[in-house]
């Protein structure tokens, strides 16, 4: 599942904020533009079937009859949007005076009640709102008109609130997004040094107060916390250290005795076999010792903080660690092979190169049998040099390709099949973190694993002519890639 934009989502936010206030506001408006219409038509009819009423009161106060009084009113009135309908006290149509076209109600219909809002179908203005007043003669006016002008009031009103609502969305929009990432900047800017956290001056800070409270507070517990890592790394760092010197000098004298020991030639062959293993007991206590140096020395893994950093030809490390490899086991010569050109430079130290290349080449022995191949290649691809080990051994398993870069981790098949520590791919990653670089495992075309050791060359550095990949190293023959021992 894709993660979602924290900047997205506040943005969609605003969008769904800024319509509900929108619609909630053009809906309050709509409501009470309707409410006061109606209310102003109400009293407007109020008022005219009162005036209405009067003067039918005034046209029988001199003489008429009732019928006659209420033509004569009606003829006297004005023309205007308003129907008028005059009803004796028992109900029956005196007078009418129509003005919306429609016909003249029959005799003996009976009035409107008084308030009504909503008329019988009177012709093609079927909604009229009607209210009547009593006259002191017993008479009862209507006075009607129709909705249709309010309801195009109304219209018209949803129109322009439409229209002014749009551009209000489209800022919205168009501003939301923008406006989120500018909130959110603090945060981004607290990624970007927390990502170049190891090469700050200060490890344990993550930065400054900013002047936002909540970020300001977040960032002390940062700060906090990396304080507090800090010093529990140093103290391991300094533990191991301290560890190692004080067993570096035991573990020496105890060697040479042991060497001394063995050197007697009247040892029954129970003890020299004993001292054998003991020999060899303490050769990989040792090593696991200078592992551990190893691993304090490269342990801040801080690019170009490492002192003696100098201009180093990869290729001639490769060369050497190779030869170094063959001198140690001449069997399996003719399995090693390199590919590399006279000179691909780095900066770096050239005593922890040869021993993170050193570590690869031997791990590459350690997982192969003799026969199988076991190829290195140097170059430039790309904004790295780059050195790639394959081996035609058991490969590494995917769950595992990370996970044997911690350390004193071994997978299933190593913990069955070889011994060790568990601390030579955590020094090689150690080392090329250390140069600005870093190490990977994968699959290799021969078939086994293939670990690449990539880091920045030296400015200038250009690719070779054949990059690495166009050519697999098992299609190369060994006679053009082999060096001698």
């Amino acid at each position: 599942m894709r993660p979602r934009s924290l900047v997205s989502r506040l943005a969609l936010l605003q969008q769904v904020s800024a319509v509900t206030i929108v619609a909630t506001f053009a809906t309050s408006a709509l409501w009470l533009t309707s409410r006061v219409l109606q209310r102003d038509e109400t009293r407007m009819l109020q008022v005219a079937a009162q005036r209405m009423a009067e003067n039918l009161d005034h046209e029988i106060s001199e003489g008429r009859s009732l019928p006659a009084a209420a033509g004569e009113a009606l003829a006297e009135e004005p023309p205007s949007e308003l129907r008028w309908e005059i009803y004796n006290a028992d109900g029956q149509l005196l007078a009418a005076a129509p003005r919306f076209g429609s016909p003249t109600p029959s005799p003996g219909t009976a009035p409107p009640v008084a308030g009504l809002r909503t008329a019988a179908q009177r012709g093609p203005l079927a909604r009229l709102h009607a209210e009547a007043a009593g006259a002191s003669c017993g008479a009862r006016v209507v006075a009607s008109v129709s909705t249709a002008e309010r309801a195009a009031t109304l219209l018209t009103l949803t129109r322009i609130l439409a229209a002014a609502a749009l551009p209000l969305l489209i800022a919205t929009l168009l501003l939301g997004r923008r406006l989120a990432a500018g909130a959110l900047r603090p945060l981004a800017d607290m990624t970007q040094r927390a990502a170049i956290l190891p090469g700050a001056h200060d490890p344990r800070r993550l930065g400054d107060p900013i002047g936002l409270d909540e970020i300001d507070q977040l960032t002390e517990a940062f700060n906090r916390l990396l304080s507090r890592l800090d010093e529990l790394l140093q103290s391991e760092r300094r533990f191991a250290a301290d560890a190692s010197h004080e067993l570096r000098t035991p573990l020496t004298v105890l060697a040479g005795e042991i060497e001394a020991a063995l050197a007697h030639k009247d040892l029954p062959a129970p003890v020299r076999d004993n001292l054998r293993r003991a020999s060899q007991q303490t050769l990989q206590m040792r090593e696991l010792v200078e592992a551990l140096l190893l691993l304090r020395r490269t342990g801040g893994g801080v690019p170009g903080q490492e002192a003696g950093f100098e201009p180093v030809n990869l290729s001639d490390v490769a060369r050497e660690a190779r030869s170094a490899l063959i001198d140690r086991h001449p069997a399996r010569a003719g399995d090693i092979t390199l590919a590399a050109p006279d000179e691909v430079m780095i900066a770096g130290n050239p005593a922890l190169l040869a021993s993170a290349i050193g570590n690869l080449l031997d791990n590459a022995i350690k997982f192969t049998m003799p026969g199988q191949a076991l190829g290195m290649r140097v170059d430039v691809e790309g904004a790295h040099a780059v050195l790639v080990v394959d081996d035609a051994g058991a490969g590494v398993r995917p769950e595992e390709r990370e996970r044997i870069f911690d350390p004193f981790y071994r997978g299933g098949y190593a913990r069955s099949a070889t011994g060790g520590f568990g601390l030579g791919m955590p020094i090689v990653r150690q080392v090329a973190r250390a140069h600005g670089g870093d190490v990977t495992a994968g699959v290799s075309p021969l078939g086994g694993a293939r670990f690449t050791l990539s880091m920045p060359p030296w400015p200038g550095t250009v690719p070779s002519a054949v990059p690495v990949g166009a050519i697999p190293t098992e299609a190369i023959p060994t006679e053009a890639i082999r060096t001698n021992p």
